[in-house]
């Protein structure tokens, strides 16, 4: 069997996934905008500020104790057996219980101190609500935690397009609970509920609907140790990355008022448009793909690297370039004036963007086993993150808040200039490749911006 037999078929598999994984993204899109769009109608921006917050909670406690099980699937040579599988899933579920009751004590904790006044007046953390809405929120690690995990042999093999058959149509039967509840509700609890409904939804799609390995509670002890050996790393990295990932909202939370916090979570909600098509396609394709490559073929790994990092310079400089000049713009079309706000704010955030560009070699790092480096770019914007978030803001006020979350993006590219270094990924003539995409997109934004001043 020839190089060429064995690449084709993997070349028609990331061609299939990426088609199926960008018609997944774009239906999900016009779904989340409808969404945000007649929520933004219905409820007050306080609103989406707490539920920010609770997921930023929620996110930060899962963090706490994530081990990677979804890539180990994809990475790991016993990916398919069941022994591997079933142990996993009950990593899995046994996790998903364990957060949730970190949840319980965290709204504790918060209900104790803010009645002894450690919390600023008028910020999230001391309004009363918040306790109750981060035990409820929180359920749903518990039901992730129930997957299947043929969600991951899908992704290992490239068959995505069930995958997406199942995200899209659950995404209808929240958008349709969470509108019938904020009708009859006007509360944060539709925002709550209707999250909770998606995963349960969504839970039991993922054991009805996937074929595969079907799971139950199983445990072996080599299973284990494989998985805790891929995911030593990733649960380091992840304590390490945690206010990285969440410090914005946690840390911004403390700092302003819960009606500016609601502006930036729309802010932080349109720019996760972008991010999200990226992250979509980075993770179904390029890390699935990479992995595969990386356990046989070196040669065909760098060939992967190089075109996937192409594209996302291409998508991420495009973007930045477009939304910093169209933020404004965009807010405007789409929320009434009391989200004006929020259009200034994402264009500042747009440029972090540009710090996206090698979540590629990130993929790399996973591919290769090597996740001491992850662990070394999540300290880099971590430090990042907490010394320059509150210094900004105190000196600067929300802006300068706003731009040490951006130049958190760009901590990480020395690690990543490393890792390339080694593994010999550098090619001079495609490293600039975001510069130009950068400037189509603000001449682009411009254009933009003169038709519509126009008419």
């Amino acid at each position: 069997m020839t190089a060429d037999s064995v690449a084709q078929p993997l070349r028609r598999r990331i061609s299939s996934a990426g088609l199926w994984s960008m018609g997944q993204f774009g239906a999900s899109l016009s779904v989340r905008l409808l969404s945000n769009m007649i929520l933004t109608r219905m409820l007050l921006p306080e609103a989406f500020g707490m539920v920010a917050v609770v997921s930023v909670l929620t996110i930060a406690l899962a963090l706490l104790s994530d081990l990677g099980i979804g890539q180990n699937v994809i990475v790991h040579n016993r990916g398919n057996e069941p022994a591997f599988l079933n142990t996993a899933w009950t990593v899995q579920v046994l996790r998903g219980l364990f957060i949730w009751s970190l949840a319980i004590m965290a709204a504790g904790l918060i209900t104790l101190l803010a009645a002894r006044g450690v919390f600023s007046p008028g910020t999230v953390y001391v309004d009363p609500r918040l306790p109750a809405v981060l035990i409820v929120g929180s359920f749903i690690v518990v039901l992730q935690g129930l997957e299947s995990t043929k969600v991951h042999q899908a992704r290992r093999n490239l068959q995505i397009r069930r995958l997406t058959e199942i995200e899209f149509g659950v995404q209808i039967l929240a958008l349709a609970m969470t509108v019938l509840l904020a009708w009859y509700w006007q509360s944060i609890w539709a925002l709550v509920l209707g999250s909770v409904f998606s995963s349960t939804i969504k839970t039991i799609a993922t054991h009805l609907l996937l074929s595969g390995q079907p799971n139950r509670l199983g445990w072996e002890q080599q299973a284990w140790w494989e998985i805790f050996r891929f995911g030593r790393w990733i649960f380091f990295s992840s304590i390490v990355g945690v206010l990285f990932t969440t410090g914005d909202r946690l840390i911004l939370g403390g700092l302003v008022d819960v009606n500016t916090m609601g502006l930036y979570a729309i802010a932080a909600l349109l720019l996760s448009v972008v991010q999200s098509a990226v992250t979509t396609l980075v993770g179904t394709v390029a890390f699935p793909a990479l992995s595969e490559l990386a356990r046989g073929d070196r040669q065909g790994f760098r060939q992967a690297y190089l075109r996937f990092q192409a594209a996302a310079d291409g998508i991420l400089g495009l973007a930045a370039g477009g939304i910093y000049i169209c933020g404004p713009l965009v807010v405007s079309v789409l929320y009434d004036p009391r989200y004006a706000e929020s259009g200034a704010m994402l264009s500042i955030l747009a440029v972090g963007l540009i710090g996206m560009r090698y979540c590629i070699v990130e993929q790399c790092y996973m591919a290769c086993d090597e996740m001491r480096y992850f662990l070394a770019s999540n300290v880099l914007r971590l430090l990042v993150m907490v010394v320059l978030l509150p210094l900004g803001h105190a000196y600067y006020g929300l802006e300068g808040a706003l731009t040490a979350i951006v130049l958190a993006q760009f901590a990480a590219w020395p690690v990543a200039w490393l890792f390339k270094a080694k593994h010999r990924l550098f090619d001079w003539r495609t490293e600039g490749a975001f510069i130009p995409a950068v400037a189509l997109g603000l001449l682009l934004g411009n254009l933009l911006l003169m038709l519509v001043n126009a008419f």
